[in-house]
């Protein structure tokens, strides 16, 4: 997009002076690019796993071949993590979010102090020694 004012060339998706303002702005985006980062390496990883299995002469272990399955691997990786079903980019941000750090750490007590309660109570019953 062309600014009138500037006379410079701006990407639609550039960042404004008020997202800059808001905390924690570019924090999502981020932990998503993180996620489909790590899900690519995933993937590389379990190609060259089965690559090794192939026979040299194999139609499938071309060059050619590598770099379309490398493409394919990234946009499988960004799809994936575009849904947030695998949960990477969620945990990053409640680690690195001062508001969501608070609710996971309360959330995290509140855990503990249920489970301490039941380990209390399940010590406290008597011991049932009639089947032994």
């Amino acid at each position: 997009m062309i600014d009138p004012n500037q006379n410079s060339i701006q990407s639609p998706s550039a960042p404004t002076v008020a997202d800059a303002n808001k905390p924690n702005s570019g924090l999502s985006d981020a932990a998503k690019d993180f996620e489909a980062l790590f899900l690519q390496t995933v993937l590389k990883q379990m190609r060259s796993a089965s690559d090794v299995l192939a026979p040299e002469d194999s139609p499938l272990s071309s060059n050619k071949q590598g770099a379309f399955r490398d493409m394919h691997d990234q946009t499988v990786a960004q799809s994936l993590a575009g849904q947030g079903q695998v949960g990477i980019a969620a945990m990053i941000e409640r680690q690195l979010d001062p508001e969501k750090a608070g609710e996971a750490a309360a959330a995290l007590r509140e855990m503990r102090s249920e489970a301490s309660a039941m380990t209390v109570s399940s010590l406290k019953k008597p011991i049932d020694t009639s089947s032994l």
